[in-house]
């Protein structure tokens, strides 16, 4: 089929997605240059589907969410929004197949450790600068989020202790999803940091080539158990600024965040009235300036900021949760 008949099959199953997602604001139809975007971007993300059916679904979502990403650029808000590798699917697909903090992710008020208000700080913190984080990971089709939350807090205090700041090794998520079922955890189908950091303190952990990750779960391999310092973990007071600040100068910081309305988000100070305090994603806080949380994803170096993304520390109180509800399920592993 030469390329001239394929292009006007995809540009009419364009057409149809359209009308198929039925927006009444769109005053003209797809053209040529919507269509090159498309076959960029699939291309980019490496997009195959089986069927037409299937295509013209996809290039509806697709097109849904360029009309949304390019009216959010216009509204003057204090981050910006793009296409990426989720901008075919629907909401519900992604945190499927992408999320996978567990819902009973309440962390409860035992083993919180409170630092003294006259405990110092840094007026900023960089530990990505610093050496202390591995660089950005991809959990992939796989709701493994959890894991790379607690890896990436492991790596640090590995990083800042054994490591007397000079070796920074990369832990192994698959033996998390693969070995920690007894602790709570349910694989690519969800679980919680601290179940990750209860069986590290039991079992060790290995490293990422040791144990390379598969975006699957599999059965439990023989360990070699590389690390066995860590001791034990302690909870972040809940809904507050100033304790958060003060565990992120001692090391980076598992996070728990709301992050539906972060899918499309690009790049800047995300600052959202519409995100809330439904935690259903596993992150890492690097870092702080006096103005927003610096943190690390899992989800590729194509999203966000090559992989990050900047929370504003001043738009939600305290009491709300903070933005996305960073505020309210935060934990650090210990020797």
């Amino acid at each position: 089929m030469n390329k001239i008949v394929l292009s006007s099959i995809v540009l009419g199953a364009m057409m149809m997605a359209a009308a198929f997602v039925n927006y009444d604001t769109v005053k003209e139809t797809l053209d040529v240059k919507t269509f090159e975007l498309f076959q960029k971007w699939a291309s980019t993300h490496n997009k195959q589907y089986g069927t037409v059916q299937e295509m013209t679904y996809r290039i509806g979502l697709f097109y849904k969410t360029l009309l949304k990403v390019t009216a959010h650029n216009k509204s003057g808000a204090t981050w910006t929004e793009g296409l990426n590798q989720f901008s075919d699917m629907t909401l519900e697909e992604v945190k499927a197949k992408y999320f996978g903090l567990a819902a009973n992710n309440d962390y409860s008020e035992e083993n919180v450790r409170i630092f003294p208000e006259d405990t110092p700080v840094a007026n900023d913190i960089d530990w990505n600068a610093a050496g202390a984080v591995t660089p950005v990971k991809n959990q992939g089709n796989c709701g493994s989020c959890w894991a790379f939350s607690a890896t990436g807090a492991m790596e640090g205090l590995y990083f800042l202790t054994v490591g007397q700041k000079q070796t920074l090794l990369s832990f192994s998520e698959q033996q998390l999803v693969d070995c920690s079922g007894s602790y709570g955890n349910q694989g690519c189908n969800g679980g919680l940091m601290n179940n990750a950091f209860q069986f590290v303190i039991k079992n060790g952990i290995d490293t990422e080539t040791q144990y390379p990750y598969k975006a699957v779960q599999g059965t439990c391999q023989k360990m070699t158990a590389t690390w066995t310092g860590l001791k034990s973990f302690f909870n972040v007071q809940k809904k507050s600024s100033s304790q958060l600040v003060k565990a992120l100068n001692q090391q980076p910081v598992s996070v728990a965040i709301h992050a539906d309305t972060i899918i499309n988000y690009t790049g800047g100070v995300y600052s959202n009235p519409a995100c809330g305090t439904q935690l259903d994603h596993g992150v890492l806080a690097t870092g702080y300036t006096s103005d927003v949380w610096i943190v690390k994803n899992s989800w590729g170096t194509s999203w966000g900021e090559q992989g990050y993304i900047q929370f504003s520390r001043t738009a939600d109180p305290d009491w709300l949760g903070g933005e996305c509800g960073i505020l309210l399920a935060a934990s650090c592993p210990t020797d």
